[in-house]
């Protein structure tokens, strides 16, 4: 099985996660559907971490976000499919618990070793 690979601001809202797909998609995408004023922060601060940046992270605080990350997305979906279920108002609750952990003091002082961007504003990208 081969190792994952951990991309930085692959997605506004997102501080890192694992790739999917090629990252050449995403650069696709972003250049021909994203607002203009958004396409070169994007660009710029999307970037595979190094294998050194990810032991950075402590197993503990990785694995906690990679599994309310999985959580979170799951939910998501749920959420989508029927939105105005009970599932989806707790769909919503487990993406906004999963959002805040990328806020967390551990999680901020790991962004500003490894990329210190100042769009990064604790949970979101800001442009």
């Amino acid at each position: 099985m081969p190792k994952p690979t951990y991309v930085l601001h692959l997605h506004h809202n997102i501080l890192f996660e694992e790739l999917t797909e090629p990252l050449e998609n995403r650069i696709k995408y972003i250049k021909n559907n994203k607002p203009e004023n958004e396409i070169a922060t994007r660009l710029r601060l999307m970037r595979v971490l190094t294998d050194d940046e990810i032991v950075m992270i402590s197993k503990k605080a990785r694995k906690a976000h990679e599994e309310v990350r999985y959580k979170a997305w799951k939910m998501w979906k749920a959420y989508e499919k029927a939105r105005k279920a009970q599932k989806a108002r707790k769909a919503w609750k487990t993406w906004k618990v999963w959002e805040k952990t990328q806020g967390s003091p551990v999680m901020i002082k790991w962004h500003k070793k490894v990329c210190g961007c100042k769009e990064w504003q604790n949970d979101c990208l800001i442009f």
